[in-house]
């Protein structure tokens, strides 16, 4: 595993489609529910508008209290919309990721794996005297060819302020 921390990276809010989830991150990691998001995703873009590679997000929004494995969270998984506006969306949702700073890093590695650099991420963060009480993060697997891919990298963006 590595993981390699860019600085601070400028992001423009993006207009984004694709499935919601709340569960705890022990229910995911349970239920596969972010893969099964991503694969339910992944096979109605290839149905809509096939593409050899997409960039897919996945946006993890945490609520105001202290977060472990059990806590409940909204996971989305989705793509920009900008090319899928007249894709069929029945039971998928719209969210807007707001433009902003953010502390950027790349995970390379195993999807299973992924946890060690988010470990890794909020040790970074506290060497750095940096609060980690972030309301959300953002995930961009870019280049996925299909739905069951072993990601080999991930781009991490945590919001280096939120009002």
């Amino acid at each position: 595993m590595t993981l390699i921390h860019h600085g601070i990276t400028s992001r423009t809010a993006m207009q984004l489609v694709g499935y919601r989830s709340e569960a705890s991150l022990n229910e995911d990691l349970e239920q596969h529910i972010v893969s099964g998001m991503r694969t339910q995703l992944y096979n109605q873009l290839q149905t809509y508008k096939p593409s050899p590679a997409l960039d897919l997000y996945l946006i993890q929004v945490y609520p105001c209290i202290p977060w472990t494995p059990d806590t409940v969270f909204s996971s989305i998984v989705a793509v920009e919309q900008q090319g899928y506006e007249s894709m069929p969306t029945e039971g998928m949702i719209q969210h807007v990721s707001p433009a902003g700073d953010f502390y950027s890093f790349t995970y390379e590695g195993t999807e299973q794996n992924i946890d060690q650099a988010y470990d890794e991420i909020r040790q970074w963060l506290a060497q750095h005297g940096i609060e980690d009480s972030r309301p959300y993060d953002i995930e961009c697997w870019p280049n996925v060819q299909h739905a069951s891919q072993e990601l080999t990298c991930i781009h991490i963006y945590i919001p280096v302020h939120v009002d």
